[in-house]
């Protein structure tokens, strides 16, 4: 089901397995980061590369300890929603993150 999907792909995040995490984005994706990101420009991201070079590369400098910590899962029917929670240390400042998110 798409919830199990869902749930493996933040598993290999979680170990670090991009391959595995690029590999199950939708080719075509056009992945929008929240208005409030500093990672968004207003555009998508359009494709599994784009969405590595520009968001995930992006994180994995900037921010040591970086996690998503996915928690609640809700299948609406073609769609997931994911709660959870950001967490890491910003290496500019040495601020800690602790962050609510939801994934759709």
């Amino acid at each position: 089901n798409n919830i199990s999907v869902v749930k493996n792909v933040y598993e290999a995040l979680g170990k670090g397995n991009m391959p595995s995490v690029l590999g199950a984005i939708y080719p075509k994706i056009e992945w929008h980061e929240a208005r409030e990101s500093v990672y968004t420009s207003g555009e998508a991201f359009i494709g599994p590369d784009t969405v590595l070079n520009k968001l995930f590369a992006r994180l994995a400098q900037e921010w040591a300890g970086f996690e998503v910590h996915p928690n609640l899962f809700y299948d609406a029917g073609e769609t997931v929603i994911v709660e959870g929670r950001y967490s890491g240390i910003y290496r500019a400042t040495g601020k800690e993150q602790d962050t609510q998110m939801c994934h759709i």
